[in-house]
């Protein structure tokens, strides 16, 4: 019965809360409640947020659960822990299994271990012959609980440790703390004066050094191994190489990384690590060793030295290699297909055309139906029908289009558009100004979807955007206009992110185009395309493959934000624009509007140097030197030749994807025709 009282008494505290308030008229609230609260459960404004959620929803019992919930929190920020723990066990009692139930329970779960200063308070328990017993007892099953549902949750794992530990469970918590430990996550830092690496196997020190790794924490992984390492003697060694090997890998230290490799007795790798050492005599040792061994990883090997001797200009000799690993290794299709791009680099277009042509007929890669046209058209033949039967929208299809109409990628800079200002009712990607896309029919909302909404809408409206985002994602969808509403929506809240993933999940139909293809932080990007001369769309269609929009995304090399960029990076172009560089912190590099700011900047720096978008989108990928490097040591006569040559794997996709996004952008929110005025860029003119 008290728990019921306290549950009603909630709203009659938030009335009483702020004197301002009990006389609540629109006037009186006009100078606090409509008020944009700033990351309010971050900053503790829970009062605030309670009697917002009392006085402006106008429907208070929709958000019953969060007026326990920010109760609960409120009350634990001010270390009324036992008032927390009341309202966290009504909430528990009304409300267990929403979305809002693992927040309460973790809390919970702190509130209990934070009384364990305050035993005195604590309640007498029926039945508990020894009070501390009774304590520890009741956290370890909350904890335990908690976890069966979230056993990755290391707060909850760390909690559990310490818990343990204070019950006198020292070697049980031993275990929890070095596996928190060896994941090198969250409490890493912490746990270096708890855990020793002496106390880890050498299987434990070798993952742990994976998850080093993982965590960007290279020289850490390096030091974890080599002191073991030392401590090693003969074959108990040889565990460890490869952990090493691919330490070094990741530093780019490839020399080092081929050594190792070569000591764990990983042929493959050591070669590949050679090469990018340019160490080509170490590489062909290590191809000699692993000739006899028929396997895909040979044949790789082989490619590799075709690859290098086609860009030293040895069209001969790569087409011999090429033609070796085809008849002798599990790979044709690869081999052809390098055979065919050796045929059409070296000006043979009517042996090229055949390869690529029965490359077509066997694998239906659209890639290799273009490059036959392509090489047919270099014979003077006119390659229009090919061009257009290159169905779907893949980058090949998209260059065909362009190609049956007349239009190449050798003309002049991209130029800016007016049509994509914010004036344009497209542009700015709002729900409101969506007239132009198709959407599917209309039916009526269902209660559910129209309560969410209404949630959704009005923990935005306090500051609680996180939460108002959670409430959406807690929605189950009942048809294509349903999860319509629900992704506009997310899009609305500027959760980029999350609405694109909803949005990959709705059938394709027109009115997913500006969910999959947004124009995201336009007011920003339409001021720094004007300042940087930029086509917007480039840097939409950058954004999109980088992040995804996700403005906290961290790459496994480190690359952070909207834009994917390397602090070192953004550093320097921060500098270039004035900023004070050396307090620029990795958390405000994040932030979307410098984060925009300095990769445009960085991409604009970009298509100034080399003159067209697809060599700077590779140069902004794999860097400046490495594209220099790859121009001067090769001749092109269209943009297409240059991407499809690029050596780096990575890159040569990556150029691929923010071209095909592109040209959707330009399909979308684009006035005018593409022609040959507002192409790409041009390989000729510069580099003859």
């Amino acid at each position: 019965m008290k728990k019921r009282f306290r549950y009603f008494f909630i709203i009659l505290f938030a009335l009483i809360a702020f004197p301002v308030f009990t006389g609540y008229t629109n006037a009186a609230f006009a100078g606090t409640g409509n008020r944009v609260l700033n990351s309010p459960v971050e900053t503790g404004q829970y009062n605030e947020v309670i009697t917002r959620l009392v006085l402006d929803s106008g429907e208070t019992y929709l958000f019953t659960d969060y007026l326990l919930f920010l109760s609960a929190m409120d009350a634990y920020t001010k270390g009324d822990y036992y008032q927390s723990l009341e309202d966290i066990d009504e909430f528990l009692s009304l409300y267990q299994g929403t979305y809002l139930s693992k927040d309460v329970r973790l809390l919970k779960i702190k509130a209990l271990y934070a009384t364990l200063d305050e035993q005195d308070i604590w309640p007498e328990t029926d039945g508990c012959f020894e009070r501390n017993a009774c304590y520890y007892s009741i956290i370890l099953k909350a904890i335990r609980d908690y976890l069966k549902d979230f056993p990755s949750d290391q707060e909850a794992r760390y909690l559990y440790a310490k818990t343990l530990k204070r019950a006198g469970m020292e070697r049980k918590a031993g275990d929890i703390f070095k596996s928190l430990y060896i994941k090198a996550d969250r409490y890493y830092t912490e746990l270096k004066d708890v855990v020793s690496p002496d106390d880890l196997t050498t299987e434990e020190i070798i993952l742990m050094s994976k998850n080093l790794r993982r965590s960007l924490r290279l020289k850490e992984s390096e030091s974890l191994l080599l002191t073991r390492l030392n401590k090693l003697a003969g074959s108990e060694r040889k565990p460890l190489y490869t952990s090493l090997a691919d330490t070094y890998f990741r530093m780019k230290d490839y020399s080092k990384a081929a050594a190792y490799y070569q000591k764990a007795d990983n042929i493959q790798k050591a070669a590949i690590s050679y090469y990018r050492a340019d160490d080509y005599d170490l590489f062909e040792n290590m191809l000699e060793l692993a000739r006899d061994k028929k396997t895909k990883e040979t044949c790789t090997l082989f490619l590799l030295k075709g690859i290098r001797k086609r860009r030293d200009m040895e069209f001969d000799e790569a087409l011999k290699i090429f033609r070796t690993a085809y008849r002798n290794y599990p790979c044709k299709e690869q081999s052809l297909w390098h055979i065919a791009w050796t045929e059409y680099l070296m000006g043979d277009f009517l042996s090229a055309s055949y390869n690529f042509r029965d490359l077509y007929r066997l694998h239906r890669n659209p890639g290799y139906l273009y490059w036959q046209a392509r090489s047919l058209e270099s014979l003077g033949q006119n390659a229009k029908r090919l061009y257009s039967s290159i169905a779907g929208d893949s980058f090949y299809a998209l260059l065909g289009r362009m190609r049956s109409g007349g239009i190449t990628l050798t003309s002049g800079r991209v130029e800016l558009r007016d049509s994509f200002k914010k004036e344009n009712p497209i542009f700015n990607g709002e729900i409101h100004n969506l007239s132009r896309v198709k959407t599917p029919e209309p039916v009526d909302i269902p209660d559910r979807l129209s309560l969410t909404l209404k949630r959704a809408e009005f923990l935005n409206s306090v500051g609680l955007r996180d939460y108002a985002i959670k409430e959406i994602d807690s929605y189950r969808p009942e048809g294509d206009y349903d999860r319509l509403k629900i992704c506009r929506y997310l899009q609305s809240l500027k959760a980029f992110n999350e609405s694109f993933r909803c949005a990959n999940k709705l059938k394709r139909f027109s009115g997913t185009s500006v969910l999959l293809y947004p124009a995201v932080y336009s007011d920003i990007v339409d001021k720094i395309s004007a300042d940087y001369n930029i086509d917007p769309l480039v840097i939409f269609s950058v954004m999109r493959e980088e992040s995804r929009f996700n403005r906290k995304a961290i790459s496994r090399s480190g690359a952070l934000g909207l834009m994917q960029l390397m602090p070192f990076t953004a550093r320097r172009m921060a500098k270039s624009l004035g900023y004070k560089t050396g307090a620029l912190s990795d958390d405000e590099i994040m932030r979307p509007d410098l984060n925009i700011t300095l990769g445009s900047y960085y991409l604009g720096q970009l298509i100034s140097e080399f003159g067209s978008v697809p060599m700077a989108v590779a140069a902004y990928n794999a860097g400046e030197h490495a594209v220099r490097r790859w121009l001067e040591a090769n001749q092109y006569n269209e943009v297409d030749e240059f991407i499809e040559d690029i050596p780096y794997k990575e890159t040569r996709l990556y150029v691929k994807k923010v071209l095909r996004s592109y040209f959707k952008y330009l399909d979308i929110y684009g006035q005018k025709k593409m022609n040959d005025k507002t192409a790409l860029g041009n390989v000729k003119e510069r580099h003859d």
